[in-house]
Order: structure tokens, then sequence, then C-alpha cells
């Protein structure tokens, strides 16, 4: 159960799971778990059966009405570099287009039944302080339209229209294809999510292995051009040493010997035990820790300076009435 709840914790349940089925086919050669392991395994498939067809579903209804939207994330990483589906969970589907266009894909999902949970004024807010904006169908599927890739208060950034330029194309099935970034692109958007959870999920480090392993010619040097211009070099040092130590992902010697990270970030880092933490599962002093590991992942002094006056001053999440569903019209009207 422990191992179950871990991997689960850890966005990596089907893949170990789909590794275990695989090795215990033949009972004779000594499988070395209880078969009540896989006892998820049927569920997981289904899931992964469901999501394809309303992916499939959505994907095709949107290619009908003329967009040429960007696949990001899981939907994007499961038809690229894990074998199959139900090796690589996905919450919901993340497209990217240009800012122009999220006015007229939210209205072809609407087509489909897809709706905003979120009270009135929310978009307002959304287009001020966030980059995507979730609907949700009745089926319990949710579609992220994004027109960026982090918050525009972040001091960590990313191109869109780079990403948009750069993608490529892939066949989701016959008659269906789909665009999804580049393997540099989709790394360096992997390296943001994985700051964007503090660097505590197994699941971003096996993707980020997947992308860089099983892609030819990986562009190392416009990766560490983008890296250094979104100020995610150091975030993508951390994140390369933990995938090379855990998985053996191949990375040059300037993310692996940590030249991308200030000195004092390095000795700071080192003391928060980077791979401990990645694993760990306690929940004391959580809080602190992320927001040191934040901090000490941002490349100057100038910024982490801000980080630190903007948790002094107990500044909220513009959002927050949004997210609090509960007492958002009051929030807002008040």
């Amino acid at each position: 159960a422990r191992f179950l709840q871990l991997a689960q914790n850890q966005g990596v349940q089907g893949l170990v799971l789909a590794r275990l089925h695989g090795l215990g086919r033949d009972r004779g050669k000594g499988a070395f778990f209880p078969e009540s392991v896989l006892t998820p395994f049927p569920l997981l498939k289904r899931q992964a059966v469901f999501w394809e067809v309303e992916q499939g579903r959505v994907l095709t209804h949107l290619a009908g009405r003329g967009f040429d939207a960007l696949l990001l994330k899981g939907g994007a990483l499961r038809h690229t570099v894990y074998g199959s589906p139900v090796e690589r969970p996905m919450a919901d589907l993340d497209l990217l287009t240009s800012l122009e266009g999220v006015p007229g894909m939210l209205e072809a999902l609407a087509e489909l039944g897809y709706g905003s949970k979120y009270p009135e004024g929310a978009q307002a807010g959304f287009r001020e302080h966030h980059y995507h904006e979730r609907v949700t169908h009745s089926n319990g599927f949710e579609v992220e339209v994004h027109w960026g890739l982090t918050r525009p208060s972040s001091p960590f950034q990313l191109d869109p229209d780079s990403f948009l330029g750069r993608g490529e194309s892939r066949e989701l099935r016959p008659g269906l294809s789909v665009r999804v970034p580049s393997p540099e692109d989709m790394a360096l958007h992997l390296v943001s999510q994985s700051e964007h959870a503090r660097v505590r999920k197994l699941s971003r480090i096996v993707d980020l292995d997947r992308v860089i392993t099983y892609s030819e010619g990986f562009d190392w040097e416009y990766f560490l051009a983008k890296a250094r211009e979104g100020r995610l070099s150091t975030v993508a040092a951390v994140t390369l040493r933990l995938a090379n130590l855990l998985l053996g992902t191949p990375a040059p010697s300037v993310f692996l010997e940590g030249r991308e990270v200030p000195w004092i970030s390095r000795k700071n880092l080192e003391i928060l035990r980077p791979l401990r933490r990645l694993m760990g599962t306690s929940e004391k002093g959580r809080w602190a820790d992320n927001n040191l590991f934040r901090c000490w992942c941002l490349p100057t002094w100038r910024l982490r300076g801000q980080a630190l006056l903007e948790l002094a001053s107990g500044a909220g999440d513009p959002l927050l009435w949004v997210w609090d569903e509960k007492d958002a019209c009051l929030l807002y009207t008040s």
C-alpha cells in the first residue's frame, strides 16, 4: 500500500505498474511482488482509453474548426516518448494557442459541452494574472487553453511564440495529426513545471529523461540559451543533475558540474538535500523548504531579494478569489 501510494503521489503509478505487469507475465521466472500490487492496473488502462477517446474527439473537432493548437505536457508526452498511454497519465488536455485565438477555441470547446466552473469576472483576472483558462465537461475531462506558459509575474519566463513557431507535427492516429513542441522546448517546459512543483515531482524528472534520451540531435546550445533567457538555467542544472543521478540522463558538463548554479546557491541547495526532498513524503516544514528552494534557484541576488520581500509582505495571489469558489462572488463584489 505504501509503495502504490508513493508511486501515485509521484505521478508514476501507470509507468511503474506497466513495468511490473511486463515483468510478472511469466510467473514461473519468480515474480518478486504479490499479484495484488497490480490491482489498480486495469482501472488505469480503462482511464487511459477514456482519455484517448475524449482527447481524440476534442482535437478532431478543433481541427475541423481550423485551430492548429500546440499539444502540451502529458497529452504530447504520451504520444512521443512513452510506449503506451497508460504509462503517462494526464489530468487534463493542455493546448497552446495565440492570445487572439483563445476566444474562438473556447467557443469551439463549448460546442462540445465544455464550460468554465469559475465565477463571472474570472476571465478578466485570468488574462491579467494567469496564462491559461480551464473548461470542464460533465464527464469530468478538462481542457486548459493556454496563451502563455508561466504567470506574467513569475521571475521564470518562457516564450510561447517560440514554442508555437518551432512546433512539430505528429500523427495521433490515421487522419488526425497534432502539433507538439520541439524536444528542446518540451524539455524547457518540463524544467519550468518542475520548478512550479519546487522540484518535488519524480514524474517531471522521468519525463525530462524520456524527452532527452529519445531525441536524436538534441540542441543543447538552444536549450541553454533559452534557459538563460528565461532565468531557468539554475533550475535546469538542478533538475538535470537529479535526472542524471537517478536515471543516468545525459547532459552537458555545464549542467552536471553545476556551472550554471551560482556558488552561494549551490551551497544552500546542497543543505536542502535535493535528492532526499524529491523522494520524501513528510509534510513537516514543507512550506519553508519550498520557498527557500525556489529562492536559491533564482539566478541573481536582485531576484532572490524580490522573492523574499514578496514573502515578507504577505502579498497574496490576486486570483485567490477565483480559486476559493465558495466565497468567490462575495469577495469579488466586495
